[in-house]
C-alpha cells in the first residue's frame, strides 16, 4: 500500500459510528492527564479519535462517553471544547483562504465574482450567510456546478481577505486552493450550513 493510498483510510466516528473519509471528520488527541484536543491539522502525536464535522456528533461524543470509548480509556472533556472546535476550524480555513488570496487565486466583489465564473475556472464560490439574499441567489445561478459554500460571514470573509465588506468570492483552480476547499467544507459541515 503506498503512503498517498494509506492517508484515505476511512475513519469511524465515535459518536455516530458512521465511516467516512477524514475530510469530513474531526480529529482528537489526548494532552497530558488525558485531556481531549482537538487536532485540526491532524499532526498531533498518540492515537486518535475521530468525530464527523458536526456540532450534534460533537455533541453526542461529549454527552456518550464517545472519547472515553475511543481512547479506550478515561478522558477528561474541557468546557467548552464545541467553540474551540468551530475556532479552530475556522482559523484553519480563514488561514488556508489567505494563502490562496496571496497566490492570486481569489477574488472578491459581487462583478468581479460574475466575471470569474464566467471563465470557468472556479473551485469554490463563497457567499456570506449574512449577505443579501438576492445577491447570493444571482451568484447561485451563474455558478452553475461550481461547489459553493455560505459557512462564513461577511464578517469573517473581510477579515480573511482583509478588504472592505467581502460577501461574494470566487477561489478560482490552483495549487493553494484545494486545502481551503477541504477546510471550508468542514466549517460547513460543522456549522450545519450543507
Amino acid at each position: 500500500m503506498t503512503s498517498s493510498a494509506a492517508d484515505q483510510r476511512i475513519r469511524t466516528c465515535i459518536a455516530t459510528g458512521q465511516s467516512g473519509a477524514p475530510e469530513l471528520m474531526i480529529r482528537f488527541a489526548l494532552a497530558p492527564g488525558g485531556i481531549v484536543t482537538p487536532d485540526i491539522a491532524e499532526k498531533l502525536p498518540g492515537r486518535g479519535a475521530w468525530v464527523a464535522a458536526s456540532q450534534q456528533a460533537l455533541e453526542k461524543a461529549v454527552k456518550k462517553g464517545g472519547f472515553s470509548r475511543g481512547f479506550a480509556q478515561k478522558v477528561e472533556t474541557p468546557e467548552g471544547l464545541i467553540a474551540q472546535v468551530e475556532a479552530g476550524l475556522l482559523k484553519a480555513a480563514m488561514n488556508a483562504l489567505g494563502l490562496a488570496n496571496r497566490a492570486g487565486l481569489v477574488v472578491s466583489g459581487f462583478e468581479k465574482a460574475r466575471a470569474a465564473l464566467s471563465k470557468g475556472d472556479a473551485a469554490m464560490v463563497l457567499t456570506a450567510r449574512d449577505g443579501a439574499h438576492d445577491g447570493a441567489e444571482k451568484i447561485r445561478r451563474l455558478a452553475g456546478a461550481t461547489v459553493r459554500c455560505a459557512a462564513f460571514s461577511a464578517q469573517e470573509l473581510t477579515q480573511a481577505l482583509g478588504r472592505e465588506r467581502v460577501v461574494h468570492v470566487v477561489v478560482r483552480q490552483g495549487q493553494a486552493t484545494g486545502r481551503f476547499v477541504r477546510e471550508a467544507r468542514r466549517v460547513e459541515a460543522f456549522r450545519g450550513a450543507v
